[in-house]
């Protein structure tokens, strides 16, 4: 059988079900293949189809599969770790990344708190392992900034003494970046207003890093570690070189880094995931503030780190996140992509082991009368060898037997030292310790012969003592085992005590945590439902599933110190008891829900480029079929089925129509709602304006702003955030508006677009698969064999496309997410000049004058609310547009794809017809049965991991396609 013959009886049964069951069940790993194999594929067709590009068909084909394979897959899933400065983000992110010291504390200081980035390195050079990018902030940002700082150092003069200041205030942060930065500038340089600003911009040393981005790198973390200290610690070390002298301190540019990216093959970021250390909610760092908002809207997913310390008491998942930060998530749509994280390095429990400490209590008290018993032995062993050696030395002077019976009286006396009695100490274990039988009576002998009897008793008598006294040394030895496996004993139940109450304590925070935060999700929607309808509020009637919000909220209770001493790790620290193995620290836990994120995104976007790649193959599948067995009918026969054709794409596109004005009206609705709730909280904000701007000017214990407090607030013009609190006056003149629309807005986007979204895709597949079958039931067409069949799958493929409206989410949910966003710089705008007003006051009432500035702004300039309102309007009727261009594209793309392949069809059209293009058609077949069974392949994959191997195999041949379309490589990350 020749290439052709074979090629057409392989086509002839079902080509390219390979690449459906890989996109409908496809794991991360063969999904990463597959594209891989759709690369490479598409790569070959443009090769063959490039010589004859310019035929009418052929040149749509060449040009879907040149777009196919510029397209990127998205590689990033950013998650944002949030949370107080001190919380230990940066710990836990070491932790995920199984690295003791990779990405820079930040709890030393509140002013060192920068952004880092972490993601995977695909460097292989030798040495770049472990890469950095510092990125310091430009000099028009640092000049503003160092304009900000001059301002809050105001307040000091050349008699106040910092040491007397406390160490988180606005003054001495600004002190503390001030002198980093210009060691040797003089205190009195720091009033002299503008002039003194440009020159210190100007000073070569800071001029030549502003605007610049580092590029460090190294084989180990702690390499890279050390060097990024030099950057963004706070010490007096972390400096850009040595000094000259010791009385010239050197330079330091923590101030300056406005941003460090982390570069690591750690294998959580392997599937794309991109983790944000963002800095801390209360850091004082301003002139972070907008990168720091910008990765916050980049955001897949948050993380808040929190510390597991009065966890429960304190209500916390309540209070983890300000209000503010709750509303712009349920703005965002994104209460559900949220994870807690609660860190505390293991508790110190008490043991509550009685039993076993009894009975190791009871042994020590056994072991200790023992040991006074063998006591009393050495020491009546000691006088029986004294006794022994006075009756040796009185023998020799002595007769055998006196005549009168008497003692006879030698020079030499006896010793009548008596020799005391052994005691008998007794065990409580029933036994008894006896020194002796029978006491030593204390008598001089008067004859050798009693002298030799008596030392015959006392060898008996040590002999006695000698082994009472092995005995007893066995019972010690006994005793000391005994002991020694009661402490082991007690070790263990400690330990396990230990785990046990580690575990309790973990299991009694996460449902605490689940149930505070939907909580405090309900008093949000209640707020705001009573604000929407007093008249008909229920707070019976709950606004959502407030338990599957709970189910969902995850819970991880982590102990990063302790997972890395399980791991060989922080070998010289303290021993962290109470976890037996990794899990029980939960970071493993917390690795597999972070790659699990990033593995859903990949999968959905790797699905996605293979639907347009399978599309694309439907399509040639098409044209070779129709080569294969083209259609052969007479003119008027033709023409009927033309007829036929036409007519039903019209009514097709009326009932597209049909479908899209239903789409459009509920999309109507829905904005309607949130404009009339707008319209409320206009008013709202209208009335509360003045008051909420009085209460600034109230006395701290009152809820009030402190006055350097509020300056610094009206100086920066954005949130700022220090040891009193986070501020962010803008917001507090908005917040009554965004309370009003926020639960409309998210029921809106959250739920009845999206679902009017899917009704929508599934009427025009409904329409599309009756249009379909229409065509597939007419007798005439059935003569093409396989090209009908192969149309049909191109049908199929556009009601699949239509059916998918995660894109559609997709493009809302950005759209949207920038709308919001929008609303406190429409009000800082207006704002701007009274907040300027307010600096400029100096003197005896500067605070009643910053108060009448303020108040009178905000009464003349009361339509800022309806300008942001209408400012919501036009983007939501920016969004609608652009939906509506972006389905009416795609509408077109439909009706040409249907319309010309049917026409083909039915005319017979054989874009092969001709020698060469034949040859290629040949070639053409045999890509797709290469690439029927490469599919298969992958489908047999090993599926135990997402290995780096076929990370790296798709951006080869991401270089390797673009090479084979005469396109330039791509080049970066």
């Amino acid at each position: 059988m020749d290439l052709s013959q074979q090629s057409e009886a392989t086509l002839s049964e079902q080509p390219l079900a390979p690449v459906k069951e890989l996109i409908a069940s496809g794991s991360a790993k063969q999904l990463l293949a597959g594209v891989e194999a759709a690369k490479k594929i598409a790569g070959d067709i443009i090769t063959v189809l490039h010589d004859v590009k310019d035929n009418g068909s052929v040149s749509k084909l060449f040009t879907g599969f040149q777009r196919l394979i510029e397209t990127k897959i998205s590689e990033r899933t950013v998650i944002g770790l949030v949370g107080s400065t001190g919380a230990g983000k940066s710990s836990v992110v070491n932790a995920v990344l199984d690295e003791e010291a990779l990405v820079p504390t930040s709890g030393l200081h509140a002013c060192t708190a920068v952004i880092t980035e972490i993601s995977y390195n695909h460097d292989d050079e030798p040495g770049k392992r472990y890469k950095a990018e510092v990125e310091f902030i430009a000099a028009a940002d640092w000049k503003q900034e160092l304009s900000l700082l001059f301002e809050d150092l105001a307040s000091l003069n050349s008699q106040t003494d910092a040491s007397m200041m406390p160490e988180d205030a606005d003054s001495e942060i600004a002190l503390a970046k001030v002198r980093a930065v210009y060691p040797t500038l003089e205190r009195e340089s720091y009033g002299k207003g503008e002039s003194t600003v440009k020159k210190l911009v100007r000073v070569p040393a800071v001029k030549e890093i502003l605007g610049v981005t580092k590029c460090l790198h190294a084989d180990s973390a702690s390499s890279l570690y050390q060097q990024l200290r030099k950057y963004v610690g706070s010490d007096a070390k972390a400096s850009t070189g040595p000094t000259e002298g010791a009385q010239v301190p050197a330079m330091a540019v923590w101030p300056l880094v406005k941003v460090v990216r982390v570069f690591t093959k750690s294998p959580v970021l392997k599937n794309g995931l991109v983790l944000v250390d963002l800095p801390g909610v209360m850091d004082s760092n301003g002139a972070r503030v907008a990168v720091t908002e910008n990765y916050m809207a980049q955001c897949d997913g948050f993380c808040v780190v929190a510390p597991i310390i009065r966890a429960v008491d304190d209500k916390a998942a309540k209070n983890l996140m300000g209000e503010s930060f709750k509303r712009q998530m349920q703005l965002d749509e994104a209460t559900k992509d949220l994870d807690g994280v609660w860190r505390r390095r293991a508790m110190d429990v008490k043991s509550q082991m009685e039993e076993t400490e009894n009975l190791q209590e009871e042994k020590s008290a056994t072991m200790a009368e023992v040991n006074k018993g063998i006591e009393a032995l050495i020491s009546e062993s000691k006088h029986i060898d004294t006794r022994v050696q006075e009756l040796i030395v009185a023998l020799t002077g002595l007769p055998q037997t006196c005549n009168d019976g008497a003692a006879y009286q030698g020079k030499r006396k006896l010793s009548e030292t008596p020799v005391p009695e052994a005691k008998r100490p007794t065990t409580k274990d029933g036994g008894s310790v006896r020194a002796s039988s029978m006491p030593i009576e204390p008598r001089t002998p008067e004859t050798q012969e009693e002298v030799v009897q008596e030392i015959g008793n006392l060898q008996a008598k040590k002999h006695e003592v000698s082994k009472t006294r092995d005995n007893l040394d066995a019972r010690v030895g006994e005793l000391e085992r005994e002991q020694r496996e009661l402490c082991q004993q007690i070790l263990v139940l400690q330990a396990q005590e230990k785990k046990q109450c580690i575990q309790n304590r973990n299991d009694i925070v996460r449902s605490a945590m689940k149930r505070d935060y939907a909580e405090g999700i309900r008093q949000l929607d209640q707020d705001q439902g009573s604000e929407e309808d007093l008249a008909g509020f229920d707070p019976t009637v709950a606004a959502r599933n407030y338990k599957k919000l709970a189910e969902d909220f995850e819970v991880f209770c982590v102990s990063s110190h302790a997972y890395l001493q399980l791991c060989g790790k922080l070998c010289k620290d303290t021993k962290i008891t109470g976890y037996e193995s990794k899990e029980d620290t939960e970071i493993p836990a917390l690795q597999r829900r972070a790659m699990c994120l990033a593995e859903s995104t990949r999968s959905t976007a790797c699905r996605t480029f293979l639907k347009g790649f399978l599309q694309l193959l439907n399509s040639l599948t098409l044209q070779l079929k129709m080569n294969e067995t083209p259609l052969e009918l007479e003119n008027e026969l033709k023409e009927d089925e033309r007829k036929h054709l036409l007519d039903s794409v019209a009514q097709l596109k009326l009932q597209f129509e049909s479908a899209e004005r239903a789409l459009w009206d509920k999309w109507d609705a829905e904005v309607q709602r949130i404009i009339a709730r707008l319209a409320d909280g206009v008013q709202v904000c209208k009335q509360q304006a003045g008051t909420i701007a009085s209460s600034w000017f109230k006395a701290k214990a009152k809820g009030g702003i402190p006055y350097n407090t509020f300056r610094a607030a009206c100086l920066r013009d954005v949130k700022y955030g220090n040891h009193n609190g986070d501020i962010n006056l803008n917001e507090d003149l908005i917040k009554p508006l965004k309370r009003s629309f926020a639960r409309r807005w998210e029921m809106a986007f959250e739920g009845d677009i999206p679902r009017a979204l899917e009704v929508f895709g599934a009427s025009r597949a409904g329409f599309l698969r009756s249009l379909q079958i229409d065509m597939q039931e007419r007798e005439r067409l059935k003569c093409s064999g396989g090209s009908l069949r192969a149309m049909t799958e191109v049908v199929r493929g556009h009601g699949y496309a239509m059916r998918d409206v995660h894109a559609k989410n997709d493009f809302l949910a950005a759209h949207q997410r920038k709308a919001t966003r929008l609303m406190d710089p429409c009000i800082a705008a207006v704002m701007s000049a009274g907040y300027r007003g307010c600096i400029n006051e100096k003197g005896l009432g500067t605070r009643l004058r910053m108060k009448n500035v303020i108040l009178g702004h905000v009464e003349a300039r009361a339509d800022m609310f309806p300008k942001v309102a209408r400012f919501l309007e036009r983007r939501l009727a920016k969004m609608k547009e652009h939906l509506g261009r972006r389905i009416l594209e795609n509408n077109l793309d439909v009706f040409d794809a249907i319309q010309t392949g049917y026409l083909d069809i039915i005319n017979g059209t054989d874009m092969f017809g001709s020698l060469n293009v034949r040859i290629t058609g040949d070639q053409l077949r045999t890509i797709l049965l290469d690439a029927d069974l490469q599919y298969q392949e992958i489908q047999l994959m090993d599926d135990t991991n997402t290995g780096e191997d076929v990370h790296n195999s798709v951006r080869s041949t991401e270089h390797g396609a673009a090479a084979a379309a005469g396109m330039p490589d791509a080049v970066g990350v």
